[in-house]
């Protein structure tokens, strides 16, 4: 996780600690980041998704101290911003820049199973 880029570091620390898919990662604003009197912050948000209204999610101790840390943001405006400041423009630019970095780094992923566990089907 260190080495990846502040750019993918924001999302995936969001999606490791709150679970949350690429959808609603880069729908996230600072706005949404809330104290909360039981675990100091949390986020609060209405996901498209499933029309949820008012869904809560505690930060855990390390996200918190991941996002105090950052030095670039804004008081308005998205958690999750490309390398330039700008907001990702749809989920879909991050999956691929991330696809592209991840392939980069670790090769490709897509083997099927079959050649994996040494079977080979036609």
């Amino acid at each position: 996780m260190e080495h990846a880029p502040l750019a993918h570091q924001i999302p995936y620390m969001i999606a490791r600690y709150l679970g949350y898919r690429s959808q609603s990662i880069v729908a996230v604003e600072w706005a949404n980041y809330q104290p909360d009197p039981r675990f100091g912050m949390c986020f609060r948000m209405n996901h498209r998704k499933n029309d949820e209204e008012g869904h809560w999610l505690p930060a855990a101790p390390a996200l918190q101290a991941f996002l105090a840390s950052l030095t670039v943001r804004t008081a308005k405006g998205p958690v999750a911003v490309r390398r330039n400041g700008k907001p990702w423009e749809s989920e879909k630019q991050f999956q691929k820049r991330s696809s592209n970095f991840l392939t980069a780094c670790f090769g490709n992923f897509r083997t099927p199973i079959s050649v994996i566990r040494g079977q080979r089907f036609q």
